[in-house]
Order: structure tokens, then C-alpha cells, then sequence
């Protein structure tokens, strides 16, 4: 389940879904999410080791977020809890060119700040595909 940060929404921000993953807070723009959820009885991907981070095994604390993309959709595992922020596009920092054709982490796009946290806002599908 996602918790909702109470967060009002306007022309000039961005929905995200916010999870931990390693030692770093991700966001997702909701726009990709179709659903969230238990984690189901088979096998899906973390989403630490799409982004080559260390895998946390422990299973309890995880939740499935199933992502849009193209004509398939694909399920991750994230750890909870999951947060839903509506953040002012002004607190939104697209990376430049450069700088995401040299990043090694895959689907970064944008750092985003929440009060005093850095969100790496990733686009899911640059990730599962």
C-alpha cells in the first residue's frame, strides 16, 4: 500500500511514488505505476538488483509495483514503506545529457529534494526493459 503524504496537487508538480533502495530514496512518477500491492507467489525481479544495488532478501517489507510500459507491464519487488509525495516541479532537477550517458546507474533521470532528502527520480521502464 502506498501511503499518501497528504500532499496537495497543482499544475506545477509532480506525483511520485518514494521507496528506499540500498541506502537511497528513489522516486517513481506515479503516471508509470498501475498498481501496487502484496508481493505475489512467484518470482519478480528487486528492484536493488535492477539498479545493482545490495538485495535486502528479507521478503516481509516488500511490495510489488506493477510498471507501465509499452504493451507489457512489468512487476517489481520495493521495499515498503511506500510513500506518495506530490512535489513542486520547481524542487525537480533533471540531470543533464551528459551526465546520464555516463551514469551507471540505470534510468536515472533527475534528482529531486523533499524538505532535507535527495530523491533519485528514475523512469522504471529504462530499468525492467
Amino acid at each position: 500500500m502506498i501511503n499518501n503524504s497528504n500532499n496537495q496537487k497543482d499544475d506545477t508538480s509532480l506525483d511520485l511514488v518514494v521507496f528506499k533502495a540500498g541506502e537511497f530514496l528513489f522516486g517513481v512518477e506515479t503516471a508509470w505505476i498501475k498498481s501496487s500491492g502484496i508481493l505475489p507467489e512467484y518470482t519478480i525481479p528487486e528492484i536493488e538488483s535492477l539498479l545493482s544495488l545490495p538485495v535486502n532478501t528479507v521478503k516481509s517489507g516488500r511490495h510489488c509495483l506493477r510498471i507501465k510500459s509499452g504493451s507489457h507491464d512489468y512487476e517489481i519487488s520495493v521495499a515498503t514503506p511506500l510513500d506518495l509525495h506530490s512535489l513542486p516541479v520547481a524542487n525537480i532537477h533533471p540531470l543533464p545529457t551528459a551526465i546520464v550517458a555516463r551514469c551507471k546507474l540505470p534510468g536515472l533521470r533527475a534528482l529531486a529534494l523533499l524538505e532535507d532528502k535527495v530523491i533519485l527520480l528514475i523512469e522504471p521502464h529504462s530499468v525492467t526493459c
